[in-house]
């Protein structure tokens, strides 16, 4: 589940796995430049060029789907 810490700076965390997981990373979504998806795993990059390799990529992109609409319906035009 995404954490919102500033709307209005699409500033909106959300982790890599499982909350659970001891090597949990958590992504903010403003840094994210660009996401490509592979059948078992997705790779982010973020707008400082580096990248992270993900596991669940139908995860984060149901997650990225949620974040996008949340900013859509809660941010002004």
């Amino acid at each position: 589940m995404p954490v919102v810490v500033s709307i209005s700076r699409k500033e909106i965390y959300f982790p890599n796995k499982s909350k659970k997981a001891h090597d949990c990373i958590w992504i903010n979504y403003a840094n994210i430049k660009d996401v490509t998806y592979f059948e078992s795993t997705c790779t982010i990059t973020f707008h400082d060029g580096s990248k992270l390799d993900c596991e669940h990529p139908k995860r984060i992109q149901q997650t990225l789907k949620q974040i996008f609409r949340y900013l859509n319906k809660n941010t002004p035009d």
